[in-house]
């Protein structure tokens, strides 16, 4: 069951925000008519519903609308980033949003492990039999 979430409580939702991610997801809420909050039980986003119908999602690196509507009804000045056109939704990264689908680790994850302890080093070199 998803739980009932207050204006306040969105906007204080992830402190890993900046002040400019709160100002646009304040005029995200403002550009919606009428509309209530909800936290799904996996607390992995936000839910805003406008009659009923999610009109836009709020993730901890993203914001994702439903449709069109919503978006434009935001001043432009807010929006400095790029707006991702996604099926039929529009998709706009926050401050701290972290692209995982095309990462690669880099050589310190891929390093082989101790062949003593079976750890793998740190990047100085030291493991758990030291």
């Amino acid at each position: 069951m998803a739980r009932t979430l207050s204006r306040s409580q969105v906007l204080a939702w992830s402190d890993r925000w900046s002040f400019t991610d709160r100002q646009l997801i304040e005029a995200a809420i403002d550009a919606l008519s009428e509309s209530d909050f909800y936290e799904p039980n996996s607390a992995g986003y936000i839910g805003a519903r406008v009659d009923g119908r999610v009109a836009m999602y709020i993730a901890p690196g993203y914001i994702f609308w439903n449709a069109a509507q919503w978006l434009d009804a935001i001043d432009p000045a807010l929006l400095t980033g790029e707006i991702v056109t996604d099926g039929n939704g529009r998709f706009y990264a926050l401050s701290n949003f972290q692209d995982r689908s095309s990462g690669t680790p880099d050589l310190a994850e891929i390093r082989a492990p101790c062949p003593n302890c079976f750890t793998v080093p740190s990047e100085t070199g030291a493991c758990f039999c030291d």
